[in-house]
């Protein structure tokens, strides 16, 4: 339901049949036929033209104007109408010819109040009539395309600088215009441009063709088009293949490493190597498999050093003693992700020590078990030391047992023999 073609039927008389053929890419045919009455043809107008019959007053200095050509045979008034698709007149033009003679009127697409006319057909109407006698005159018409706008391009599915994770990218789109005359369809990479697809025919969620076995690398896809009235278009998208996850390295801590007391501070240091990052975090959670996380410093660009964060783990630091698992996360622009994790212990809580017997101040008369408390749920070592006088003016102090393992209100030590009479010390430590 679109003109087909205009068909100026001036200077046309009686019966005339149109056919209309079409054949598609596979050889399949089919035509259609109309026969029409032009009717017996008057004088007075000897010619009606315009050049060009589609023109683009888009103010681009190309087809911004079309040219009405007439000739009379006759002296005339002569009337040009210019019609929308409603029969209503966008724009007049009047003349008189005082002889038999032709005429010209540019019409630049701009309607009586100087704005111009919507894109569409128009038809120009011609009436002639004689200046000695009003009464004999011809209308003859003629029809016009404006065409203002490109060609409409769109790409499904790929943004400008995508980044993507794949080896084959299929190319879906559309390209609309009334009038198109060619579009055309490429693709810029590492190794050249290569031609994908043209044709001269409006595309609706058409494949333009696949591009395989994409490397890692930076491309650009251009779909230009242009019609009739010289309008074009262009699309470009550029995108990166992308297929190798970010590597994220962990330098400092090391793995099982503690943390308290006088070491508070955990100096975390170590990189992300990655061209197309999205995101990066610096995260730690309680636990070996963390089901949340604490996050620590992240962005969407790259670390400035490689000194990332320096996390307080003290007492005061409102970080509860326990295992914890430091991660270094990162994804890229393609949605691949790169992780290392390590595990370290918080530790703020000096080990439990006490003696129960010999009680302070009690005396012991024969060999006994020495029982008490050394625990700490990271023991190192701890020590029961023994010195002859009283606890607070005891200096000089002899190893009497190194304990490895924690005790929890059980035999520290079994004092088999006992030394001379005397006041003695015990003291029992632990780190």
């Amino acid at each position: 339901n679109a003109v087909v073609f205009p068909w100026n039927t001036f200077g046309l008389k009686d019966h005339w049949t149109l056919r209309l053929s079409a054949e598609d890419t596979v050889g399949n045919k089919k035509s259609v036929t109309s026969t029409i009455d032009l009717g017996v043809r008057k004088d007075l107008v000897k010619s009606l033209d315009a050049a060009p019959r589609l023109f683009s007053p888009n103010n681009d200095q190309k087809l911004d104007t079309t040219t009405i050509t007439f000739e009379v045979t006759d002296a005339c008034n002569v009337k040009i109408d210019l019609l929308d698709n409603n029969g209503q007149s966008v724009k007049s033009f009047t003349t008189v010819t005082s002889a038999a003679g032709k005429g010209t009127f540019v019409w630049d697409g701009k309607n009586n109040a100087h704005s111009t006319v919507p894109d569409g057909t128009y038809t120009v109407q011609l009436v002639a009539s004689l200046t000695a006698t009003p009464q004999v005159n011809q209308t003859e018409t003629l029809s016009l395309i404006v065409d203002t706008t490109p060609p409409v391009i769109s790409v499904a599915g790929l943004v400008d600088n995508a980044c993507l994770n794949r080896t084959e990218l299929p190319i879906t789109g559309a390209i609309n215009d009334p009038n198109l005359t060619g579009y055309n369809v490429a693709i810029a990479g590492p190794t050249g441009t290569t031609a994908l697809d043209s044709g001269n025919q409006n595309r609706n969620g058409y494949s333009f063709g696949s591009i395989t076995d994409l490397s890692e690398d930076t491309y650009t896809l251009t779909v230009d088009g242009n019609d009739l009235g010289e309008n074009s278009a262009k699309l470009t998208r550029t995108f990166i293949i992308d297929r190798t996850p970010p590597k994220v390295t962990l330098a400092t801590p090391t793995s099982g490493a503690y943390f308290g007391g006088a070491g508070n501070i955990i100096d975390i240091s170590g990189a992300i190597v990655e061209k197309n990052l999205a995101h990066y975090s610096l995260r730690y959670g309680m636990g070996e498999s963390p089901v949340q996380w604490q996050e620590m410093v992240g962005g969407d660009s790259m670390p400035a050093n490689s000194k990332l964060f320096s996390l307080k783990a003290g007492k005061s630091d409102a970080i509860v003693d326990g295992t914890y698992t430091i991660s270094l996360y990162a994804k890229d622009k393609a949605g691949l992700e790169g992780e290392v994790r390590v595990k370290v212990i918080i530790d703020n809580t000096p080990p439990d020590v006490s003696i129960t017997l010999p009680k302070d101040g009690g005396y012991v008369t024969k060999p006994a078990d020495i029982t008490g408390t050394l625990a700490d749920a990271n023991l190192d070592s701890g020590t029961l030391e023994l010195a002859q006088g009283a606890c607070s003016a005891a200096v000089n102090w002899t190893v009497s047992k190194t304990i490895t393992a924690s005790v929890t209100g059980g035999a520290l030590d079994m004092w088999k023999v006992l030394p001379a009479d005397g006041e003695y010390c015990l003291k029992v430590k632990a780190a």
